[in-house]
């Protein structure tokens, strides 16, 4: 036994002899090696001769599960570099192949082998040289809903990408499998600015390349709001770009509940103004692009609205009236139609209008209707002021019998048709002999009636038209006196010397009112010779009185009675008859420039109508003259030519002073208008009769009627027409008792 041990033994040695040292294989990288041959050995049939090991090294091995195998098998699992050898060993000349059979993973890793294939020589095989490199693999993805610029995405911090719109992205830049890759936003886009989310954005690199990094973009959505300011009503609704509806109940801060997508727009509106009371809200900065942040600077404004009183004016015939709102904003009204005050109203508030300055001219008391409330949210026109003409209610009428006994009677007016009545209204006052001429105060509870030879009777007038005597029952004046004239301011009564010769000199006396009725002389003045023609000024400041110097002497007035004559107009006629305009402009004179129609006109006067031939005595001689009034000092100044007037024998003037009527001896009445801004007289085509011989006439404080007082045919009565001034004859409505003469007339309230 021990005998057959080493005999193995020593054909174990000789075998390894033949196969060679490390390296010994031939072929592949490592070259071939050429054993010298020996002689053959005598062995047993069982004793094969020693194989040689194949092996090598690994490096660069990190990951796990590498298997090598020799000659497409002899696995051989390595798990760190180094060294290594494949069990099996080979014959001498045997091939030998070195593959990798599974490359490492965790990570992944590439192994690749060097100098792994050839033949086995006299030695082991020791060179195969195994190097692995870890893999590296790409990070992708996709970017969707990016609608801004800039957007910079990256990995790990670094490899920055600037994405400009939706698809896939790729870093530039591998990850090592088995190395950490984390995908981040570095910059956010903007225009319109938005939020960018990574999902799938991190991990381990395995195997593979990362392609389902997902970004999502979401635009981002900012706040709008501001501030109101002035507030006071309610209501109040904003909203942004037609929705988003806010309520707003007082001043400060808002804000609509929906926020807007920044590069989307915005438009801030009322959709509902406040009440109560009612405003307007304007809206600035409120429309615009939303940015990158909240919009807070939209401001609202409100301001309380303001709205017209209107109002409609009806029954106007006079001058002057002045309507009024609240206590201010005075609105003067000259014609009827509609009218606005100048000032508005703020809603909330109220309104109140009345009439602050009644007409004048014409009598009249303008009433407001529905004139006074609060304003809500539209102008007010409802408001209207009705103005009622204030006729005469009494016409008071002085007669004469066959003794030349005088009586004052009074007989009430129709307030509606303007008709006397056909008898007195109360028992007649007896006056003195032969009156003359009658004045009624403006309040209508006094009476003075002119007699021959200088008597003065006084009366109350009771509401009913009855006179009684005051007390004194009458007061003298000059026995020449013949006419009476009422101060337009209601101060005096004066009398007026007339028709006293070419040789004698007129006076005028004024009488001061008392309180209760009684009048006073004041001292007289002179008016020049044989006066002829008075006219009161207006505005109670002059008096105007012609005479047969053929010039108008201009008398002031003051609180003790009349002055002399101040200044004359050189007439360079004869003056017949005086009249004012009521509106204090004109001054408006018959003349002629014969003696002899002078003298013809004066006796037909004195003699109340009575004897003919004055028609043919005046011969168309007769002209009507216009003067204006210096409002300074009263002076007159002639102005227009003077028109052809026939035979006139007096003038009126219509209260409203827009017409003036001559007077002609053969009781028709001739119209002219007055033009409202010259003041000018344009005769119209209305001549109107009203009976003969026409001695006075009388239109009533309200324009509506003309009464003509005649010597024969008793009193006329004419209705006047509002837009023409045209006299509508009514005929007869007064005659006078039997045995008596009607002298003189006035009309009273």
């Amino acid at each position: 036994m021990r005998l057959l041990a080493t005999a193995a033994a020593s054909a174990l040695l000789l075998g390894l002899s033949a196969c060679g040292g490390g390296g010994g294989g031939s072929g592949g990288s490592g070259g071939s090696t050429t054993t010298p041959s020996t002689p053959a050995q005598s062995q047993s049939p069982s004793n094969t001769p020693a194989g040689h090991a194949v092996g090598g090294s690994v490096s660069g091995l990190a990951g796990k599960g590498l298997v090598l195998q020799n000659n497409a098998g002899d696995d051989l699992s390595v798990n760190a570099d180094g060294g290594f050898v494949f069990p099996a060993s080979l014959q001498q000349g045997a091939a030998y192949a070195v593959t990798v059979k599974t490359q490492p993973a965790d990570p992944v890793q590439t192994c690749t082998v060097n100098m792994g294939s050839g033949s086995i020589g006299d030695a082991d095989v020791s060179n195969v040289a195994v190097v692995c490199a870890t893999r590296s693999f790409a990070v992708g993805g996709s970017v969707s809903g990016l609608k801004g610029s800039g957007l910079v995405i990256q990995n790990n911090s670094g490899g920055d990408v600037t994405v400009p719109a939706d698809g896939s992205f790729r870093f530039a830049d591998a990850v090592a499998s088995g190395a950490n890759y984390a995908v981040t936003v570095k910059s956010q886009p903007q225009n319109p600015t938005q939020v960018c989310s990574v999902s799938k954005g991190s991990g381990r690199m395995v195997d593979a390349a990362i392609d389902d990094v997902n970004i999502v973009c979401s635009t981002e959505s900012f706040a709008v709001g501001g501030s109101v300011s002035g507030l006071v009503g309610s209501g109040l609704k904003l909203q942004n770009n037609a929705g988003d509806d806010i309520a707003v109940n007082g001043n400060g801060n808002f804000a609509f509940s929906q926020t807007v997508a920044s590069g989307a727009g915005f438009a801030v509106t009322v959709a509902q103004q406040p009440t109560s009371p009612s405003q307007t809200c304007t809206v600035n900065n409120g429309a615009g692009t939303i940015g990158a942040g909240a919009v807070n600077n939209v401001s609202v404004n409100c301001s309380i609205n303001s709205y017209s009183v209107k109002l409609k004016v009806s029954g106007l015939d006079g001058v002057g009236l002045v309507l009024q709102n609240n206590d201010g904003d005075d609105l003067p009204v000259s014609a009827n139609g509609d009218h606005m005050f100048t000032a508005p109203v703020a809603s909330g508030t109220s309104y109140a209008v009345k009439v602050k300055t009644q007409p004048t001219l014409v009598s009249q008391t303008c009433s407001v209707i529905n004139g006074s409330g609060s304003i809500t949210n539209a102008d007010v026109s409802d408001v209207t002021v009705d103005c009622l003409s204030r006729i005469a209610s009494f016409m008071h009428v002085a007669s004469q019998g066959i003794s030349l006994k005088g009586a004052l009677s009074a007989y009430s007016i129709d307030p509606v048709t303007g008709l006397p009545g056909a008898a007195p209204a109360a028992d007649p006052a007896p006056t003195d002999f032969a009156p003359l001429s009658v004045a009624v105060a403006d309040s209508g509870k006094f009476a003075w009636v002119l007699s021959a030879g200088g008597k003065l009777d006084q009366f109350a007038v009771a509401s009913s038209g009855a006179a009684t005597a005051l007390s004194p029952a009458r007061v003298s004046v000059s026995a020449t006196s013949s006419a009476l004239v009422l101060d337009p301011k209601g101060r005096f009564v004066y009398a007026i010397d007339m028709f006293q010769g070419s040789g004698n000199q007129g006076r005028l006396t004024a009488l001061a009112i008392g309180q209760d009725g009684t009048l006073s002389a004041k001292p007289r003045v002179d008016v020049g010779v044989a006066p002829i023609a008075y006219a009161a000024d207006p505005t109670g400041r002059y008096m105007y009185v012609a005479n047969n110097g053929k010039y108008i002497g201009v008398h002031p007035v003051g609180e003790d009675g009349l002055a002399g004559a101040t200044s004359s107009a050189n007439v360079n006629a004869f003056v017949l008859a005086l009249a004012a305009n009521p509106d204090g402009r004109k001054v408006y004179a018959l003349t002629t420039d014969t003696e002899g129609v002078k003298g013809c006109v004066s006796d037909w006067i004195l003699r109340r109508g009575s004897g003919d031939g004055l028609t043919s005595c005046t011969q168309d001689r007769i002209q009507l003259q216009s003067f204006d009034i210096d409002q300074g000092d009263g002076s007159l100044t002639a102005s227009g030519m003077p028109l052809s007037v026939g035979s006139a024998v007096g003038l009126k003037v219509h209260p409203n002073g827009r017409f003036v009527y001559a007077l002609m001896a053969n009781g028709a009445v001739r119209t002219f208008t007055v033009d409202a801004n010259s003041g000018a007289l344009n005769e119209t085509s209305h001549t109107d009769a009203l009976g003969e011989p026409l001695l006075a006439a009388q239109i009533d404080p309200a324009g509506r009627y003309a009464y003509a007082l005649t010597a024969t045919q008793g009193m006329q009565m004419a209705a006047i027409d509002h837009a023409t001034g045209a006299l509508v004859p009514q005929g007869p409505v007064l005659s006078a008792p039997r045995n008596t003469a009607l002298t003189a007339a006035a009309l009273g309230q």
